[in-house]
This record gives structure tokens, sequence and C-alpha cells, in this order.
């Protein structure tokens, strides 16, 4: 406690100095939050889906709704149950996205998601709360500044559709609650406007701006849709991944491969070989920023370097009157440590409130803030650095001298 106490009186009295390091080191926190996230931003919508894009099986991309061939008399030869599709191939687990091209006054792009979706991905919401796929009435997620401009919390007039009841088709309006609020850009699952000339994971999502599409976002739970009104048709269309048991020949996969092609207008290949290009795209993202990423490191370490060694420097003297005073070296060292420790603390705080306030400006659209676990290990181990180094410097320039030189140099 003492050593504590020593090591505030020693700020309070050089506060130009503490100011100097502090700058540093949230200047050097904040630079390699932004860098961080740069690099988890890229794997941030691989990870969700990597056990499928790992395993053998297949993606797909339906640009129309995948079909039986079908009856003109059978309304339920549209694929609208995920599950009813998996039971036409070998495998054994599958997750779809499904449309159920509404029939509004203006133009959307309406999706509808299994749980398992809903469960593994949330896109960047402005404002809200990502779908619930257990909620009794039909909620939606919409994107900013759509053209109905439906805010949270609002209940939106929306039409599903076709809506089948015995033999006639008709088309219903419904209500539907607002729950959260997509960014603009956001990465978007089950739909994509990327080429397809190398396909990654990418390819399952497209990034969706409201005034470029000219159109409005509605996501909404496929479980959720069916329990409101079990008539509602919601053919799949837009990615499609199923997995098979590990060991499936290859042989078997192409037939399914070929059947499901003959459903609806697809793009299909096969997980690993999405994997494969995922990879190398990923790899290719992280060797453009390594360079970066290497120059950050080093002048962390030699900012922690030099703060340490100027800070143990002007304080040589007070070490040494502390000596006489009957504190040894190692004491006198944690007196440094204890200071570094407070300036750290503060950086940390100033830091994280500087990047939610970027993250709530327009600012946001360029400097990125993913708030994870390995980012905020990053900043810690920035800190650490910066202690070891706080603890290390007077160690080393103490017992180089003494406290008599010390006391008589000028």
């Amino acid at each position: 406690m003492i050593l504590f106490k020593t090591a505030l009186r020693e700020l309070k009295n050089n506060i130009r100095m503490v100011v100097i390091m502090l700058l540093q080191i949230v200047v050097a926190l904040m630079i390699t939050a932004v860098m961080v996230s740069a690099v988890l931003l890229k794997y941030q919508t691989y990870e969700p889906f990597k056990d499928y894009f790992e395993s053998e099986g297949l993606f797909l991309n339906y640009g129309t709704e995948a079909r039986e061939n079908p009856d003109p008399d059978d309304v339920m030869s549209v694929f609208h149950d995920s599950q009813k599709l998996l039971e036409k191939t070998h495998g054994s687990e599958i997750i779809a996205a499904h449309h159920l091209y509404m029939y509004m006054d203006k133009r959307v792009l309406d999706l509808a998601y299994d749980d398992e979706i809903i469960h593994r991905y949330t896109p960047p919401l402005k404002e809200g709360r990502w779908l619930n796929p257990n909620a009794e009435e039909l909620e939606i997620v919409v994107c900013e500044n759509n053209e109905y401009g439906w805010k949270l919390g609002d209940m939106a007039d929306i039409r599903p559709g076709w809506h089948f009841s015995n033999d006639n088709t008709k088309s219903v309006w419904c209500k539907a609650k607002v729950v959260g609020i997509v960014k603009e850009n956001a990465e978007i699952f089950g739909d994509t406007n990327r080429k397809w000339t190398t396909p990654t994971y990418k390819n399952a999502y497209r990034p969706f701006n409201a005034e470029v599409e000219e159109r409005t976002l509605i996501i909404m739970s496929q479980s959720v849709v069916k329990r409101v009104d079990p008539h509602y048709t919601t053919p799949i269309c837009g990615t499609v991944m199923i997995k098979y048991p590990e060991g499936t020949p290859a042989e078997v996969i192409k037939e399914d491969r070929n059947l499901l092609s003959e459903y609806g207008d697809v793009i299909s290949m096969t997980l690993p070989e999405m994997d494969i290009n995922s990879k190398v795209y990923l790899y290719e993202q992280l060797y453009q920023m390594l360079p970066i990423i290497v120059i950050l490191l080093i002048l962390v370490m030699v900012s922690s370097i030099s703060t340490s060694a100027i800070s143990a420097r002007r304080r040589l003297k007070d070490y040494a009157k502390y000596y006489v005073l009957g504190l040894r070296w190692r004491q006198c060292a944690f007196v440094n440590f204890f200071q570094a420790l407070v300036i750290s603390a503060a950086a940390l705080v100033i830091s994280c409130a500087g990047l939610l306030v970027i993250g709530n400006t327009a600012l946001s659209e360029t400097f990125v803030v993913i708030w994870n676990a390995p980012m905020i290990l990053c900043l810690l181990g920035i800190l650490f650095m910066y202690l070891v180094f706080s603890m290390i410097m007077p160690m080393i320039m103490l017992r180089s001298n003494t406290p008599k030189a010390l006391l008589q140099a000028e």
C-alpha cells in the first residue's frame, strides 16, 4: 500500500510526463483495435458456418425457387421445407434461405431463415435485437433507410406472398413487429450479388444498401412464419448448404448435385471446393495486412521501451532517495510498475470510450471495431508489454548505479 501511495504521489508531481505517456498508449491501443478488427472482419462471416465449409457437402444458390417437377394442381410441390429438400439427398444436415415473394406497394428483398441460420449468424444491427425463432408473433428485421419509414417497435403491414386455403389462392395482409434495424452495407446471409468467378464463403452473403438496391430488406424466421399461418408458402431460394456424413463417396454427392440442379436455376459446388477458395482468400487478406501489423507491433514495442526508459530515467534520483529511506531497488521498481499500472488502466478506459464514440458516428463506416475476445486480448497484450518493460527498465538502470552516484548526479 505504501508503494502504491508513493506511485500516486509521483504521478501527481509529473503530470506532463504522465500525459505524454498516456497519449502514447491510447494511440497505440486505438490503432491496434482498428487493425485487429480489420483482420477479424474478414473472418467474421466465415466462422459462423465454418463446420459446414470444412465438411463434406454441397453449396447451392438457387436463383429461383426450388421445385419438384411441379404438378399445377399440387401447391405443395414448392420446396417450402428444408427437411423435404434434405430427404431428396444422402445428406445429414441442411440450412437454407427462403423467400416469401411479397406483394408489396414498393420493392422488397424478403428472406426467411431456418432456425439454425438465426442461431449462428446475426448481421450488424444499428438498433434493436435479432430474431427470436420461438416468438409467438411475426417479427421482422428491416434495413436502415427503408422506403416504408419503419422504425424500431413499429407494427408493419406486410403481404407475405401467396397464401393457400383449400383450393383457392389469395394474398393476404398481416401485421409484423419491427424488432431490429440492420446497418447499411451489412453482410446479409442467404442471398448474393457477387460474381462467381472464384466462389468463396462471401458468395453466401450480399452487402445490402437500401439506396443502391432501391428496395427494402425484410428478414424473418421461417418457423415463426409457419406457426403464424402454415398455409404461407416460403420456397427455398438463395443459399443452401447440405452437410454429408464423413466418408460419403464423392460419386454419391455428385449424383445428388446433379439431381438438385434439376429443381431450379442453381449454381452449385462442393463445400470442400468452396472452403479451399475461402481460405486462400482469407490468407491473401491477412498477407496484405501483415506488413502493417508487423510495423504496428514494432512501434508498440519501441514506444513501450522508450516510454518506460524515459520514465525510469527521470525518477532515478527519487529512487535513490527512497533507497536511503529504506526501500530496496526491487521495491523502487515496483513504484514504477504501479505508476504504469494506473496509466495503463486510464489509457484502456480512454481508448475504449474513444472507440465506442467512433462506433456511434459516421466514422464507424471507415473504422470498424469488433468487440470480441481476440480483440480484447490484443489490447491487454499491448498493456502487458508496457507493464513488463515498466518493471524491467528501472531494474536495469538501478543495478548499474549506486544511490550515492545517483544523488551526486546533476
